[in-house]
């Protein structure tokens, strides 16, 4: 009886510190966008290393990083909170990069249009 007891109680315990929900999470539509604006400006830097190598050594990426987040006033602590909670839940997780990908093509789209007018 008591180890079902003992059993029972670490279950609980391990559940709840799985479960909770962070304070500072950003909203799910917002770190959406966060999410591609920041592999946008990966991108950006990368493309833009290879032709010019003082990119890396000023760290440019970092201040691409920076604008994203003050652009959509996010702290870096709340980002890497949510990005954590997140890949603790891999439904979630998948969920995310599904809605990523999906920016991705309606943007993709909308830039079609726009060179084709």
């Amino acid at each position: 009886m008591r180890i079902t007891i003992i059993i029972l109680l670490f279950c609980l315990a391990s559940c709840g510190t799985t479960r909770s929900t962070p304070k500072n999470l950003i909203e799910f539509d917002k770190f959406k966008i966060v999410v591609w604006q920041l592999m946008k400006a990966d991108d950006y830097y990368v493309r833009k290393a290879v032709l010019d190598s003082t990119w890396r050594l000023n760290k440019t990426n970092i201040d691409l990083y920076k604008k994203v987040f003050d652009l959509n006033k996010v702290t870096v602590k709340d980002f890497y909170a949510t990005l954590e909670y997140y890949e603790k839940r891999p439904l979630l997780f998948q969920e995310l990069m599904d809605s990523v990908e999906s920016v991705s093509k309606k943007e993709k789209i909308i830039t079609n249009i726009h060179v084709v007018k």
